[in-house]
């Protein structure tokens, strides 16, 4: 009895599997079909259409093209903002680190008769 049940339930599986994957496939073809038959009609009507009609939908495409690189340039130099930004801040930890290394041995120099002050924390462990 058992055996029977799983026999049965592989066929079902089986059969709704291929019923799946045949509505998929009727799903696809469907939309294949309905795009080309768009076109078609597309191209019909641009045929049909009077010369300005034609002049006027190149005159869309070149200034949708025109708006797309424009928007391309916007993004281009934002990500060049952006990627500066980013590159001064990294670079700026370097500088400050230079900086404070450099600093106490500048004050030594300059004053080389008094002592350098010690900082806070040197200060307050003393106690």
């Amino acid at each position: 009895m058992k055996l029977w049940l799983r026999i049965t339930q592989g066929l079902a599986a089986l059969l709704l599997s291929a019923a799946a994957i045949s509505l998929l496939f009727f799903a696809g073809a469907l939309l294949i079909g309905i795009a080309a038959a768009a076109l078609l009609a597309a191209a019909g009507l641009y045929l049909a259409a009077p010369e300005n009609a034609r002049k006027t939908f190149s005159l869309l495409i070149e200034r949708i093209d025109a708006w797309i690189a424009a928007m391309q340039a916007i993004v281009d130099s934002a990500g060049n903002l952006v990627q500066s930004f980013i590159h001064s801040r990294a670079a700026a930890p370097e500088e400050e680190s230079q900086a404070n290394t450099a600093a106490p041995e500048a004050d030594a120099s300059a004053n080389p008769g008094v002592p350098a002050e010690r900082p806070a924390e040197e200060k307050n462990s003393g106690r």
